[in-house]
């Protein structure tokens, strides 16, 4: 029986952190000397073009349901590979720009939470400002005092 890689065992744990990816891409990069290239802008570019690559998978095959059930397992490898890319180039990108990445997605969970409240949302994929139940504007008065008109139901 062969032995495991040491990236099948770290997925057989099921987890990886983000710390660790970024770890991993840093020393990956250093490595191979191409810090120099890992400027914002270029990574952001990278990432780009890894994004179309992602979307010639999808190219042309109409609506896929979850799961992919009709794919092939080379399709599902293929996929997983360029959504690696993806992901790659954004922890990598993340971490040349002093952001982190995991407190910015909470972060920014916790707004849409707001932004998109359960009892505007639920079931619907309207624009947001289509889903509001009223319509508000501002008119200002002689005064110059700011006044809220409502003019919804």
């Amino acid at each position: 029986m062969k032995g495991k890689t040491e990236n099948e065992e770290e997925g057989a744990k099921g987890v990886v952190s983000l710390e660790e990816l970024k770890k991993k891409m840093a020393d990956f990069a250093k490595e191979r000397e191409w810090d120099q290239f890992h400027t914002p802008r270029n990574l952001l570019l990278a990432m780009v073009g890894e994004v179309g690559e992602l979307s010639e998978i999808f190219q042309w095959k109409g609506e896929v349901p979850k799961g992919l059930p009709d794919w092939e397992e080379k399709e599902k490898q293929h996929l997983g590979e360029e959504l690696s890319d993806v992901l790659l180039y954004l922890v990598r990108l993340s971490d040349i720009c002093g952001i982190d990445l995991g407190n910015a997605v909470l972060r920014k969970l916790e707004l849409n939470a707001i932004k998109y409240p359960v009892s505007l949302c639920k079931g619907s994929s309207k624009k947001l400002t289509l889903l509001s139940k009223s319509t508000t504007t501002t008119t200002t008065t002689s005064t110059s005092e700011n006044v809220v008109i409502n003019d919804g139901e």
